[in-house]
């Protein structure tokens, strides 16, 4: 009796010692917490970063430790918006798991403890001057700081970033550094007529306000953008985006409001890779521009589909809304009926938005239906309403007006599947884009921009008489715009009816002297009308505005040519060539016919 006795008494000492040596150690920051905090939160959280304050080292995390248990336990932090489940995985993925977040409580609960500065940490490290993916083959910055004044609404900025003269590269990746808060998100363009300089002329601060009219546009199939807690990432070697001598850059930034002036300075860093690219993804962009929100509404819906027309995989997918947006999704209907999640997240914040690339490519074949359906908020519950009270909210740019777009980049399996899917990707863009200026022409029936982008929808469509007629209607409720003159001038020179597309690209420079298109096709009306004289002056007013298109140069070549100037004509097709990279074949021949005329040597193929 005794011997049983006792048995309980000695296990349950065993026991009570065993479970006493598994006990976990007490947690510290330099061999438990900065692990984590390196891989999940220094991307935004390190010195000239776009959070408040820094948590590399534990002097910089240890005041915020009860900050960092409650902002991980919440899952408000890291900001990782995906829903698990619903579509990836995806690369760079934040997301805290169990243990992980477990861990930072222990920690902090248990004294927050520095630990053994000399304990390796095993977590990736910064690299040095704040670039992720090691030191940039090329830096671009703002050739002069901007100064952010205090107070105002949001500001929409560009900035024209010119490239060092080199030879055609193809750039991998991109990362971007803000050196500061005081920018939301940005967008680097390309710009190859460099037609953001002109604007760029025009303003005396630096950089010109978006919405102006430039030639700047994503890479074929590229979205360049970088908002807080984006992870730059390099293209497989054969989707690299080209980058040709004699372009610009632009880039576009988001300043929102701030309660004191702030410099902004940023740089980008361009990777460059090995070889040519042998291949281009593509971007199909789903979206409403008939967005139309009710004061009040808490659950407005905004839905598109598209079916694919050829097989893809799927890269990347980029959801966008502003500050309206709560659930957004985007999905794929296979031709079976079937459905695969691309993206969904259920609590938006329009603070924390980037492209989110798959770890694996996702193949959908053709027939597949591409769908988005995103839902708003535009009640007084909203927290991040930015009307109070609400009131009604419609398309547009500006982070108090609402966009619904989902921007899927996709790879072709054959280039000639590549361009039937850019037709029809073309078709789908001008039918949105036209949906939209008639809803907001139907809104404002004397917005007459409104009604002139309908005219360049219809000419790019093809229905020039339509178009012809909407560019009446503009010029008669603004006899002064030069651009519905410049556009009809367009039509009658393509029906040639000459005399007529002169006389519209006089009114437009009688309204717009600096109206370098116009000026440019009126001299080519003028050389067909056989009056080269003109056109040559034409063509120098361009290239007074605008030094650095190419095919300015090149049409003066020909009109000298005509002029039997032919040593001038040499000078223009030299300066054209330099500006194409001596790649042009167009350019290349009218320099050989001008070098012909004036009996100097024609050089072998290549040569300068």
């Amino acid at each position: 009796m005794t011997f049983r006795a006792a048995l309980p008494a000695v296990w349950c000492v065993a026991a009570a010692a065993g479970a006493q040596a598994a006990a976990p150690p007490v947690p510290t920051f330099t061999r438990d917490v900065a692990p984590v905090l390196r891989a999940h939160c220094t991307v935004c959280h390190h010195d000239g970063g776009p959070a408040p304050f820094g948590l590399a080292g534990y002097a910089e995390a240890r005041p915020w430790a009860r900050a960092i248990r409650q902002a991980t336990a919440s899952r408000t932090m890291p900001p990782w918006k995906p829903a698990p489940g619903h579509g990836g995985p995806f690369a760079g993925e934040r997301r805290l798991t169990d243990a992980e977040i477990a861990l930072i409580g222990r920690w902090v609960e248990q004294g927050a403890a520095e630990g053994d500065p000399a304990d390796p940490d095993p977590s990736p490290v910064r690299p040095s001057g704040g670039w992720r993916l090691g030191p940039p083959d090329l830096v671009l910055a703002l050739p002069e700081p901007y100064e952010l004044a205090a107070g105002g609404g949001d500001r929409y900025r560009n900035f024209v970033l010119p490239v060092p003269p080199a030879a055609t590269r193809y750039v991998r990746a991109f990362d971007f550094r803000p050196r500061g808060r005081a920018i939301h998100h940005a967008r680097l363009l390309i710009d190859p007529a460099r037609s953001a300089r002109r604007l760029d002329r025009r303003d005396p601060a630096p950089g010109y306000d978006d919405g102006l009219d430039d030639d700047a546009r994503f890479p074929d199939g590229h979205l360049l953008a970088w908002a807080p807690g984006r992870v730059p990432a390099f293209e497989p070697e054969d989707l690299a985006w080209r980058l040709d001598p004699g372009v610009d850059l632009v880039l576009q930034l988001h300043l929102p409001a701030s309660d004191a002036p702030a410099r902004v300075a940023p740089e980008v860093g361009l990777y460059f890779a090995d070889a040519p690219a042998t291949g281009a993804p593509a971007a199909v962009l789903l979206g409403d521009k008939t967005i139309d929100i009710p004061a009040g509404a808490a659950r407005h819906v905004v839905e598109d589909a598209w079916r694919l027309p050829v097989d893809v995989e799927v890269l990347s997918v980029y959801p966008h809304a502003h500050r309206l947006g709560r659930d957004l999704q985007g999905f794929a209907t296979l031709p079976d009926g079937s459905r695969r999640w691309l993206v969904r997240i259920d609590d938006w914040d329009f603070d924390w938005q980037e492209e989110y690339r798959l770890l694996e490519p996702l193949p959908l074949p053709a027939g597949t239906t591409l769908g988005m359906r995103y839902v708003y908020d535009n009640s007084a519950a909203n927290r991040s309403n930015p009307n109070h009270p609400p009131r009604r909210v419609r398309y547009g740019r500006r982070s108090t007006d609402e966009m619904a777009e989902l921007v899927v980049k996709v790879r072709t399996r054959t280039a000639a599947d590549r361009e039937r899917l850019a037709r029809a990707l073309t078709r789908k863009a001008n039918a949105v884009d036209l949906a939209g200026a008639e809803k907001r022409a139907r809104d404002a029936p004397r917005d007459f921009r409104a009604h002139h982008e309908i005219g360049i929808y219809l000419l790019e469509t093809g229905r020039a008489a339509e178009a012809a007629e909407r560019f009446r209607r503009v010029l008669r409720l603004r006899p002064g715009f030069a651009p519905a003159h410049y556009n009809l001038g367009i039509i009658a020179g393509g029906a040639g009816r000459l005399d007529a597309a002169a006389a519209r690209f006089e009114a437009a420079l009688a309204r717009d002297p600096a109206h370098v298109a116009a000026l440019t096709n009126h001299g080519i009306v003028l050389h067909a009308l056989g009056r080269p004289e003109e056109a040559a002056g034409r063509y120098r007013a361009a290239i007074a505005i605008e030094p650095d298109r190419a095919e300015t140069h090149n049409n003066l070549a020909v009109a000298l040519l005509a002029l039997g100037r032919a040593a001038e004509a040499v000078a223009a097709a030299e300066q054209a060539a330099r500006l194409t990279g001596w790649a042009d074949a167009q350019v290349i021949g009218t320099l050989a016919a001008a070098r012909a005329a004036a009996g100097a040597p024609t050089p072998s193929s290549g040569a300068r």
